[in-house]
């Protein structure tokens, strides 16, 4: 596995080295800005040589770096690609192209008021990325799949999923009533409303 990184960090040092420490254990990586020329070619070279792309952007962002199907199979046509991003999905919303990390996910989907927060005090759902490791785990299934396809068919698929998409896990308690299921405990409307706003 190799992990491009832009050449100017986006994130912290928290982010970038403690995370780095677990999870990027046994991962080559490379530092580039694969907008320059020479970073592009580096690129273009790498995702020649793999048999899967693996890449957290919105369809706006994986489009003007050249990933979409056509581009992508004029590289490698047996490349098979994941794309994950915060809003993103089968099908477009208002926010498909807004950037975005858990904390704004868990906000925007109810997830904070529903586990102990308010729309005047938000509180995080679980600390370390709920919906992130949730986003791993689809990615990794989405990859399985399309290599399982590529292996049965020859095609080389395409995955996607989303932080957003993957939230309505963390719902599934609330949406079924069961023998000995205690009282749903909804959020107040007035709460519900207010987060739609």
């Amino acid at each position: 596995m190799i992990k491009i990184g832009p050449a100017s960090p986006l994130y912290d040092c928290f982010n970038t080295i403690i995370y780095g420490m677990a999870h990027m254990r046994g991962k080559r990586s490379v530092l580039v800005d694969i907008g320059s020329s020479g970073g592009r070619e580096l690129f273009e070279r790498l995702v020649k040589s793999v048999d899967a792309v693996i890449w957290n952007a919105t369809d706006l962002q994986v489009k003007r770096m050249g990933l979409d199907l056509e581009s992508l199979k004029a590289l490698n046509k047996y490349a098979m690609f994941c794309q994950l991003d915060c809003f993103g999905g089968v099908r477009c919303g208002p926010r498909s192209d807004y950037l975005g990390y858990e904390n704004n996910v868990q906000a925007t989907t109810g997830i904070m008021p529903r586990f102990g927060g308010s729309a005047e005090t938000p509180e995080e759902h679980a600390h370390v990325g709920t919906i992130d490791v949730m986003g791993g785990f689809g990615a990794a299934l989405g990859v399985a799949v399309a290599l399982y396809q590529k292996a049965k068919t020859g095609h080389a698929g395409r995955a996607q999923t989303s932080l957003s998409a993957l939230s309505g896990v963390l719902w599934i308690p609330f949406c079924y009533q069961y023998e000995g299921r205690g009282h749903f405990d909804e959020p107040p409307v007035s709460m519900l409303r207010a987060m739609m706003h």
